[in-house]
């Protein structure tokens, strides 16, 4: 039997017509809102079907609020923008480097319009998406050919399933490591179906331990630059040049797997150990492999470069078109490329080269002005101006250490992991780190352009906690 508290329930249409329901509709869609209305009332209707009969039933004011904190609490999506005060400036948690601005318009626009993805407009017969691409990767990096595949670790499983099924891919032990968001490359070798061959010691490896096993099944070399790990003290590996000079006589491919991989010197920065990629196809490597989304700083994607004969057996396998990109993520790469036509431009172009670039004084003096300013904040009890280190990425490598400043809070109330977990829930969320007994915000991955966000997310998440976070949209 139906119970007779549902009567007294207000409308979907006296809860649509509540002014805090109708503040939401400018935020997000009214189609929207009556979905998630609907929804919440239906919630309503099940908690009274089993009450009891006296249960108080709440009226359209308490429910519009009830609604709002609904939507606001369990309702809001798990992937929100962040301001990154971390100091990483290649944060894979948080998503990746940023787009260029033109990458970002581009995608966009591609997103909303057919395109001529495989169609050659001239003579409309088929063409193959990603040719202009693979030009400006050929132009930019001296290699023969290119192919382009949706992430780093399906560039690599892919070189290893065209190349080397059931056959040897000798590697270093230096370089059985955990690559960073690839997986453990013993692991990627089994799933190709090639066959693992050690050679030489964790800390030593000559090019006559490679030598000593080249034989009949020898599919090729695997040279690996990783990003998340290193090896420190005495410690001695081949050139890639030596590699190459080995493998040629046999007839075998030098696969190159760098971890981040570049196109232009990033030492000048600070940077250190990260190979140019142009330089790696000057010292002979067949195959080189690098991300879209590391110091290129575009899209999520496994760039691949080298000689023809080995790259189109690459983009040739049947596995290829499995992992090709999607429009938008391929409109993006290739316009991210093609800044880099622009070397002189490039690092005001490209926001991780941006960041990466930027000079010490230029931090210092914005932590100054934005310690200053939150320092005034009724609800921090200190805000102080202060130099740090960070890193390139979260492995924290010495080579990639970097020098930065940023502003180190102390809350008037409360602990460090309650400001920092009321700081991430804003929107845009703030996320930082706890260092030496303050919640340090540091500056060297945070845009200019962000600084008042930053403030505002200070000031409307903390001095004015719990208000809504719309200022710092």
């Amino acid at each position: 039997m139906p119970n007779p508290l549902l009567k007294n329930l207000p409308t979907l249409q006296e809860l649509l017509d509540n002014p805090t329901v109708r503040r939401l509709t400018e935020r997000v869609s009214r189609h929207e809102v009556v979905g998630q209305v609907r929804g919440f009332l239906d919630d309503i209707k099940r908690e009274l079907q089993s009450a009891v009969h006296d249960a108080q039933i709440p009226n359209a004011r308490e429910l519009a609020e009830r609604f709002a904190h609904w939507v606001g609490s369990e309702q809001q999506p798990s992937v929100r923008p962040v301001i990154n005060a971390t100091g990483i400036l290649i944060h894979r948690e948080l998503g990746g480097p940023a787009w260029a601005e033109s990458a970002r318009n581009q995608a966009s626009w591609v997103a909303g319009h057919y395109i001529n993805l495989r169609v050659d407009l001239s003579t409309g017969g088929p063409q193959e998406p990603t040719a202009y691409a693979q030009r400006l990767l050929q132009e930019l990096t001296g290699a023969e050919a290119a192919c382009i595949v949706h992430s780093h670790a399906a560039a690599v499983l892919l070189a290893l399933v065209a190349i080397a099924p059931n056959r040897e891919v000798v590697v270093s032990r230096a370089h059985l490591g955990d690559l960073e968001g690839t997986g453990r490359l013993p692991d990627l070798i089994a799933w190709s179906g090639g066959r693992l061959r050690e050679v030489g010691a964790v800390n030593q490896t000559q090019a006559a331990d490679y030598s000593a096993v080249i034989g009949p099944d020898t599919a090729a070399i695997l040279n690996v630059q990783a990003s998340n790990f290193q090896i420190t003290g005495a410690n001695r590996a081949p050139q890639l040049s030596e590699l190459t000079s080995l493998a040629e006589p046999h007839k075998l491919p030098v696969i190159d797997v760098l971890g981040n991989g570049t196109l232009v010197d990033v030492e000048p920065y600070g940077v250190q150990g990260e190979a140019l990629v142009q330089e790696r196809i000057r010292q002979g490597a067949h195959i080189v492999i690098f991300r879209g989304d590391g110091l290129i700083g575009g899209p999520p994607c496994g760039l691949v470069v080298g000689r023809r004969v080995w790259i189109e057996r690459i983009a040739q396998h049947p596995l290829a078109a499995t992992l090709a990109l999607d429009k938008s993520l391929l409109a993006a790469t290739t316009e991210t490329l093609a800044l880099y036509r622009q070397p002189t431009q490039i690092c005001d172009q490209v926001p991780t080269l941006r960041l990466l670039s930027t000079s010490i004084l230029n931090l210092q003096q914005r932590a100054e002005r934005l310690a200053a300013q939150m320092a005034t904040m009724p609800n921090i009890a200190s805000a102080e101006a202060r130099a740090a280190t960070t890193y390139l990425t979260s492995d924290r490598l010495p080579l990639h250490e970097l020098p930065t400043w940023g502003v180190a809070l102390r809350p008037r109330q409360g602990s460090l992991d309650e400001l920092a977990g009321t700081l991430r829930q804003g929107n845009p969320a703030l996320i930082g780190r706890t260092q030496e007994g303050a919640y340090f915000l540091d500056l060297r991955a945070v845009h200019p352009k962000e600084d008042m966000l930053l403030v505002d997310a200070v000031q409307g998440r903390v001095a004015s906690a719990p208000q809504s976070p719309t200022s710092a949209q």
